[in-house]
């Protein structure tokens, strides 16, 4: 079998564009370790590493946390 160069040079410029096509689409999910959780007796806190913003969850009958705990620690 025997390829000429116009055939060749358009199956490298196709490939070319479709590897450009696949690269450029945006990826929309957070990044991997965006989110961090932790988990103890009657207590869950998410904390999104990028803000700062925490959320939590406790078990009636478990203390609260210190005032502020839940506000952002830094500004980004």
């Amino acid at each position: 079998m025997k390829m000429d160069a116009k055939s060749t040079l358009c199956g490298l410029i196709a490939g070319i564009i479709a590897m450009t096509a696949i690269a450029a689409v945006e990826n929309t999910s957070p990044p991997v370790g965006r989110y961090q959780a932790t988990a103890a007796s009657g207590f869950v806190v998410i904390l999104d590493t990028q803000t700062g913003k925490a959320w939590g969850a406790t078990t009636p009958g478990v203390p609260t946390t210190h005032e502020g705990f839940w506000e952002k620690k830094f500004d980004k």
